[in-house]
């Protein structure tokens, strides 16, 4: 399998454009498959340069409603004619995020893309294929990412805490391998991961996505919580490939315990594995 950054908050090549959001393009033995879409059509401007032609791409998926992930996603569907986008439902609620003054951020996707003819919509967990599956519901109780405090969405006419129901993962099976994809991990790793390991009934071999942790709680700050993640995640054999909300500043810290078990994936990588 051949996974390659078309969109992170940072640069591995100079010629590439990078923008807080993500984008990977994954080749697997049978499918092209994109995930996340990021915040306009850079990700797309980025595979161009990279030899990637995104009209190939067979699938697609948005791992969750948030603009940073679903911004391009419009341009996606304008370019690319065949793919089907699988997308939870809820994807398409309005979403924000609370600034500190306590003003209501609008970070949601294109609510009229869901009625397009190659958007799926989906309740819960969906089997894509027999190596293609992808887990929305997780039992969110180990270890929450505390910077969803700001989160909140709009259902029933009234603002409520962000529930992450409009979350979901891809599973990746090749060979004997089995790998993960997430956008932010809002449903906590830890929790995403034994729902995974619990539904699927297979180790993990390697995630890919970002955790969530780059802004700190500043409602229940917990100096500790990022060591506290690094040392449950060195429990796991699994190797991590992270990015995005995790940041460069909180990656060091779990590197300080995971070693060489966590990279840090930037626009223009390209992992084979």
């Amino acid at each position: 399998m051949k996974v390659t950054v078309l969109l992170e908050n940072d640069l591995e090549r100079q010629d590439l454009k990078n923008a807080h959001g993500l984008s990977f393009y994954i080749e697997t033995e049978e499918k092209k498959v994109l995930f996340d879409f990021g915040p306009d059509d850079s990700f797309m401007r980025n595979a161009e340069k990279l030899g990637i032609d995104l009209k190939e791409v067979d699938l697609a998926v948005l791992s969750h409603g948030h603009q940073d992930h679903g911004g391009g996603l419009s341009e996606f569907l304008h370019y690319n004619k065949k793919a089907k986008v699988y997308i939870q439902e809820e994807a398409f609620l309005p979403h924000y995020s609370k600034r500190e003054n306590g003003e209501m951020n609008p970070l949601g996707i294109e609510e009229t893309l869901k009625h397009h003819p190659q958007v799926v919509l989906l309740q819960g967990d969906h089997v894509i294929s027999e190596k293609l599956q992808l887990l929305s519901v997780v039992d969110r109780k180990d270890m929450l990412p505390p910077g969803n405090e700001t989160l909140y969405m709009e259902k029933g006419g009234k603002i409520l805490p962000d529930d992450f129901q409009h979350e979901q993962h891809l599973v990746v099976r090749e060979g004997e391998k089995t790998y993960l994809f997430f956008g932010c991990g809002h449903q906590g790793i830890l929790n995403i991961l034994s729902t995974m390991e619990d539904k699927v009934n297979c180790k993990t071999d390697a995630v890919f996505g970002g955790f969530h942790i780059k802004k700190p709680s500043k409602v229940h700050p917990d100096p500790l919580y990022v060591e506290h993640l690094a040392r449950r995640l060195s429990e796991k054999e699994v190797k991590y490939y992270t990015c995005h909300c995790t940041g460069r500043k909180m990656y060091a810290k779990l590197q300080e315990t995971l070693k060489k078990d966590i990279d840090y994936v930037r626009t223009g990588r390209v992992v084979e594995i």
